[in-house]
């Protein structure tokens, strides 16, 4: 594998560090190999359904509590990276952790044995010092092609919003939107339903459990706002967070 330019996303799993510390304490409940299974059956959730394109070029690694993702720079590569973001951020969702980190473009080494460059320690970066809320920024490079990609046909800018302190990011809510869009009649849309509502149940949670806590409750906060501005049209079906400032 060259050194060379490819599409970079380090990804924070918030809450997992604690996890992972708690395998230290002979009294825990979780073990090393229960939290490989996470890892193992994430990677599945996130790969498995991609058609395999070689020229994607695709690679997954995990970082202690966190997850490195690259891909080549092509539109297909942006489109699979993206793909797989979304995924692994509703994945995640499902099983009550949220996600934060940065999608770059920039040199990187990126095989069975190592990932290292520029493009990793710029996204590292993001992740710890301006992301700040749980959320994937999108670079500015990396919007661009976004944007040229959309306009050929391939539609990615959808997903991406605007945040309002500026930047970029990440959005994986999309897909609800898309499915709920696409929906033919009200079983659909209750199949759907039943694959979100979850989401919002640990969205809910997290916030309820926050409230004393005022730096952590605007972290879920601002996810409560955005999935709730994401499903105002479909109010009826799907669950809206409530609590304070919602």
């Amino acid at each position: 594998m060259a050194y060379q330019d490819r599409y970079c996303a380090f990804v924070d799993i918030l809450g997992f560090r604690n996890l992972i510390k708690s395998l230290d304490d002979p009294n825990s409940k979780i073990t090393p190999k229960d939290v490989s299974g996470i890892f193992d059956t994430m990677q599945k959730a996130i790969l498995v359904g991609l058609p395999v394109v070689e020229e994607d070029d695709i690679k997954l690694a995990a970082i202690s509590d966190a997850i490195c993702l690259s891909s080549a720079v092509t539109a297909n590569g942006l489109e699979t990276i993206l793909k797989c973001l979304v995924d692994l951020t509703l994945f995640l969702l499902v099983h009550g952790y949220f996600v934060r980190g940065g999608l770059v473009k920039g040199k990187l080494e990126h095989d069975r044995n190592a990932v290292f460059g520029s493009a990793l320690v710029r996204a590292v970066d993001i992740e710890n010092r301006t992301a700040h809320f749980p959320r994937i920024m999108i670079m500015r490079d990396v919007y661009l092609d976004m944007i040229r990609a959309h306009a050929a046909g391939n539609y990615l800018a959808d997903w991406a919003q605007r945040a309002d302190d500026g930047p970029m990011f990440l959005h994986p809510l999309a897909k609800l939107v898309s499915f709920m869009s696409l929906a033919k009649d009200q079983a659909q849309v209750d199949q759907i339903a039943m694959s979100f509502n979850p989401m919002a149940g640990k969205i809910q949670q997290r916030l309820d459990e926050a409230t004393d806590e005022p730096r952590h409750f605007e972290k879920v906060q601002w996810f409560a706002r955005y999935w709730n501005r994401s499903v105002a049209n479909y109010r009826k079906d799907i669950l809206a967070i409530t609590g304070p400032g919602m």
